[in-house]
């Protein structure tokens, strides 16, 4: 057995250098060659392209707003279905006014009786102020006599000294002197009378304004009490769920939530980057205000353009990654709080960037290459430095010149030098195009 094992493996060298021999003159002789390979092709094309971050992020509400009651008692009406758009102003619940439409009609009568009461220490202070000027009008007219009969005395004096008027006359003048100081003494008596009576109706009316001021003040909570009971949207947004029904009593002092409001649109999307990242995207919102793409993920097709509009001021030590926000205009409401959604954050533009179709790419030991068509209908293998993809493109940072022709399918049969053959389909078919939103 060992010898017919070693008679074998010597005849398969010799059976191989036939078969080279033989094929070789078969060769000489005329045999066929081996067909061009079918390939389909594509133009390197070169346009401007974005230079951008791909990221995870998840929808958030602009503004979450919970409504509570600010008035206590019964709801009695609601005026929104769950889940409906509302604008601000909007009535979305009523609390039972009869309570409050009490309290300021109390209220209101409170002030009428007050400003009654003002409005009489007003007159009073008028008869006041008048009775002071005609206290002071008899006084000065009392001076004056006063002045009048001291003169007509002191004459009288000089006179009787020397027996020119008769005694009768002297002590009748000296009367009249004392009777005008007693008029005087009792007009100034009634001056001080009549400012101490308009001082205690001036205090009077301090109070009464002041009685007003608070009857005011009660009507005033009054019907802000009462405007309470209308509870009204504070935003535009989307109703959620109520939490209360009809019927239910609602408190303002042991406040619970009665429905919770979210604004919509815009939208934020919040992502994050790693921090190995952060300088490039500092540097590029140095420069310009940043675009921010979003696509959600049961519709990939429709881009939602925004931008960024927040950078986190630190870290986060537990992931290495830093928080970012985008605020992103939402009117169909195709994006929604809570959702994950694919965000694209643009840096800058590469312009006339190289670019072929992904299919086109291969990958060998020495990396990615592409086989380029020349105009002798063979190929040439040629090793390629990728940048980014875009849509169903990549870019081509090194290796191809714009124009040239890159295999898209076929592959698995081609080598360097080796024929092809374009099929029908290469000549109608066009380079896919990039994203037209990401390319902007």
């Amino acid at each position: 057995m060992r010898f017919g094992t070693r008679a074998i493996l010597l005849f398969f060298p010799a059976f191989t250098l036939i078969l080279a021999g033989c094929g070789k003159g078969a060769q000489g002789q005329g045999m066929p060659q081996r067909p061009p390979t079918a390939i389909t092709s594509a133009v390197v094309e070169q346009r401007d392209v974005p230079v951008y971050l791909d990221e995870i992020g998840r929808c958030v509400a602009t503004e979450v707003v919970s409504i509570e009651p600010q008035a206590s008692g019964r709801v009695v009406g609601i005026h929104f279905s769950d889940g409906s758009d509302v604008k601000k102003g909007d009535k979305l619940f009523t609390i039972d006014p009869q309570p409050y439409e009490l309290a300021l009609k109390k209220a209101l009568s409170e002030l009428n009786e007050f400003k009654a009461e003002l409005s009489q220490a007003e007159a009073n202070l008028a008869q006041e102020r008048a009775r002071i000027d005609r206290s002071v009008a008899g006084l000065k007219e009392n001076e004056a006599r006063l002045g009048l009969s001291r003169l007509e005395f002191d004459r009288a004096a000089e006179l009787v000294k020397t027996d020119a008027m008769p005694r009768q006359d002297y002590d009748q003048k000296k009367m009249a002197v004392d009777v005008s100081e007693a008029q005087v003494r009792s007009s100034k008596a009634d001056v001080t009378m009549s400012e101490s009576q308009l001082k205690n109706s001036e205090a009077a009316i301090g109070v009464a304004r002041a009685r007003v001021a608070t009857a005011e003040a009660e009507v005033d909570n009054a019907k802000l009490n009462l405007s309470y009971t209308n509870v009204l949207a504070p935003i535009d947004g989307r109703a959620g769920q109520r939490l209360v029904d009809i019927g239910n009593v609602v408190s303002a002092t042991d406040r619970g939530s009665m429905l919770s409001l979210q604004r919509v649109d815009p939208i934020y999307a919040d992502f994050t980057i790693p921090e190995s990242e952060l300088t490039r995207v500092r540097e590029h919102m140095n420069a310009a205000q940043l675009k921010v793409e979003v696509r959600a993920a049961d519709a990939p097709e429709r881009v939602h353009t925004g931008v960024l509009s927040f950078l986190d001021s630190s870290v986060k030590t537990e992931t290495g990654t830093v928080k970012l926000r985008a605020t992103i205009p939402n009117k169909d409401r195709l994006l929604w709080p809570g959702q994950f959604v694919k965000v694209r954050l643009i840096l800058s533009t590469i312009p006339g960037a190289l670019l072929v179709p992904a299919q086109a790419l291969q990958v060998g030991q020495a990396g990615s290459f592409v086989f380029i068509v020349k105009s002798d209908n063979t190929v040439d293998m040629r090793p390629v430095k990728l940048g980014q993809r875009h849509a169903e493109l990549v870019a081509i940072n090194d290796g191809v010149k714009a124009g040239e022709r890159v295999v898209t399918t076929g592959q698995m049969m081609l080598f360097p030098g080796a024929q092809v053959m374009e099929t029908p389909a290469a000549t109608a078919a066009a380079a896919p195009k990039p994203d037209a939103e990401a390319a902007k």
